[in-house]
């Protein structure tokens, strides 16, 4: 096991009443950069929260947006305002930027060519993750091609009732607010090897396939900049979940 990375085991309560989720996975690949892969990381994303480990997500769950202009994007996310837990998820180009606010901010560029800024992805559920994996045309078509890893293919089951009671058990347990995950920390610079997305679900799907309990989002952050480090030693994924004691799951496993 990684250093530092420490096991959680979960208890399940099947009384547990299933949550209001919403996820909205967005891919903004530019027309001259089809190789860098938003759309097959999206894809990865959509199986990987399908799949029981995932959470066993639904399928009316998820909102895959792939390509969609400002104004879709933005009703996309309204939708999921009255959510119990809101993830979404942005595979594109981004960059970080200093603007009216104290700190600094992620801009990223649609398809489209419009503009969108970090803080309008903010869904305004009590438990939000935001999952910022921006990359760079110039960095990755390195060598004309980008070297990808692909995470596992994994199949919905209909066997899930006990991993999503599992995971909504362990999103109600960590405390409320948003915490924000960024592929590219700032000061870094972006792989030409597997995507942040390909190397966090990776991670996560080795994780569960050796233990039992609960990944957290600040586990499988750590676990898959560390895999990325050693790729790149320019590229740190960083982790934002503020002073909590407990963290978002990313993966559960109820059993070996």
């Amino acid at each position: 096991m990684t250093r530092g990375i420490r096991l959680k085991e979960t208890f399940i309560n099947f009384s547990a009443e299933l949550m209001h989720r919403r996820s909205i996975l967005i891919a903004a690949p530019q027309k001259c950069d089809a190789i860098c892969g938003e759309h097959s990381d999206i894809s990865s994303w959509l199986s990987f929260l399908r799949s029981n480990c995932g959470g066993a997500w639904s399928r009316e769950e998820i909102i895959t947006a792939i390509d969609w202009n400002r104004d879709e994007i933005l009703a996309a996310l309204l939708s999921a305002k009255s959510a119990d837990y809101s993830m979404v998820v942005y595979a594109g180009h981004g960059e970080t930027i200093k603007t009216d606010m104290p700190w600094t901010e992620t801009r990223m560029t649609l398809s489209s060519g419009e503009l969108i800024m970090e803080r309008e992805l903010n869904t305004g559920s009590p438990r939000f993750a935001l999952i910022l994996d921006c990359r760079q045309r110039s960095v990755l078509q390195k060598d004309g091609a980008q070297a990808r890893k692909e995470t596992p293919s994994q199949k919905h089951s209909e066997d899930s009732s006990q991993y999503r009671v599992a995971y909504e058990n362990a999103i109600t347990e960590a405390e409320g607010g948003l915490i924000k995950v960024y592929g590219n920390g700032i000061g870094g610079a972006a792989t030409a090897c597997a995507s942040f997305s390909q190397q966090l679900l990776w991670q996560a799907h080795e994780w569960v396939s050796k233990h039992r309990g609960v990944l957290s989002f600040q586990e499988g952050v750590a676990l898959a900049s560390e895999a990325m480090q050693q790729a790149n030693a320019g590229q740190k994924a960083e982790y934002l979940g503020g002073r909590r004691l407990r963290h978002f799951p990313l993966a559960v496993s109820i059993g070996l």
